[in-house]
């Protein structure tokens, strides 16, 4: 069957009826992806918020899409990475498909001129593909989760 390669960015946008195959794509087989954080890194790939800009990129075997990236500019360099993969995901019935996936990594780095960062799950099923690509693990992300504040009357 015939394989494409879909790429979305601020200058060719991304018609709504991909925009909800691509979110509910990511949440269903991304790495614990919630449609709400999709929709945002999208916006900030495709630039309908304000940001650096960034890009999506789709696989796609006929109309079945099975590998999807988001990638978002920093706008930061040296001390952090040029550019964030926000999501990655891999059809869970291809997943013996990994080259598919592969093959859009190879891709996104073509489309940055800087560093990549991403974070992934340490049990998440593509990190071994991320790894194998040279994809290194340099630092331990902590994170503080601030509670939310009461509103004063």
């Amino acid at each position: 069957m015939n394989r494409s390669i879909q790429v979305y960015n601020a200058f060719s946008g991304l018609p709504p009826g991909e925009r909800q195959t691509l979110i509910r794509f990511l949440c269903e087989h991304g790495n614990d992806a919630t449609p709400g954080a999709v929709t945002e890194a999208i916006d900030y790939a495709l630039k309908t918020k304000p940001s650096f800009g960034g890009f999506v990129l789709a696989s796609y075997e006929g109309n079945q899409l099975l590998a999807a990236l988001v990638v978002n500019k920093t706008g930061m360099s040296g001390f952090s990475p040029e550019y964030l993969l926000v999501f990655a995901g891999l059809h869970s019935d291809r997943s013996d498909e990994e080259k598919t996936l592969e093959e859009l990594i190879l891709r996104a780095i073509d489309f940055t001129n800087g560093d990549i960062a991403l974070h992934l799950k340490p049990n998440s099923p593509i990190l071994k593909v991320f790894k194998r690509m040279g994809f290194k693990t340099p630092y331990v992300e902590l994170r503080f989760a601030a509670a939310p504040k009461a509103a004063s009357a």
